[in-house]
């Protein structure tokens, strides 16, 4: 359980009122406890719908500390999903697709994605769905920027892209002991394709995350 899931069920009279009311609001069970179908409706409140589900996932143990972006090398959300649900363990939480659709495939409050090797435990996965050499459009350029800002809100890191496109499948940074990735501070990264090979059509994240409608070709 993480310590913002654990902040949500805490013995505090006015945030459990607040969940209540959210779940009341809803049409869910009142128990004021911040379980998986609370965050859905959570979710939904910020234009996210649900997604096939990812099925290569671990319970998430570890505050999240950062979101990573990669592109997906598929034309279809349905393709991507079938992708990573393949023999390789990988996964993402959310995509956003070249309408600007965003979904979710695995609930990052609950689960850990494997989409970053050495930085999955403390990460949020976002794939916007596009092949190389297509171009990525201002509505998906758009809706990414948007979820990254309210991925940084409501887990406390920056919404500031701090450092340029991921290499061989690995964030700027050192290992710790325990074999996981420190990528040099909070915030958002570029990873490049989900299969660790870089994006040549360059996503523009920071103009995404700056509310800049700009795509690149």
């Amino acid at each position: 359980m993480t310590p913002l899931h654990r902040a949500l069920n805490a013995h505090d009279a006015d945030l459990k009122a607040a969940v209540v009311a959210f779940q009341a609001a809803h049409g869910l069970t009142t128990d004021g406890i911040a379980g998986p179908k609370t965050w859905a409706a959570i979710w939904s409140t910020f234009g996210i719908l649900p997604g096939e589900a990812c099925v290569h996932k671990a319970p998430r143990s570890r505050t999240v500390a950062w979101a990573v972006q990669h592109h997906s090398d598929t034309s279809t959300v349905a393709g991507m999903v079938r992708a990573l649900n393949g023999k390789k363990p990988k996964s993402t939480h959310f995509s956003v697709d070249s309408e600007g659709v965003k979904r979710m495939h695995l609930d990052p409050v609950f689960w850990v994605a494997w989409h970053c090797p050495g930085a999955n435990l403390e990460g949020v996965g976002i794939d916007a769905i596009h092949r190389r050499g297509q171009v990525f459009t201002p509505a998906q350029v758009t809706a990414t920027g948007e979820l990254h800002r309210d991925l940084a809100r409501i887990f406390g890191y920056p919404a500031v892209v701090r450092v340029g496109r991921v290499r061989k499948g690995k964030l700027p940074g050192q290992l710790g002991a325990d074999g996981q990735l420190n990528p040099g501070g909070a915030g958002i990264y570029e990873h490049g394709q989900i299969q660790a090979t870089a994006c040549p059509d360059g996503f523009p994240t920071a103009a995404a995350v700056a509310g800049k409608e700009s795509c690149c070709g």
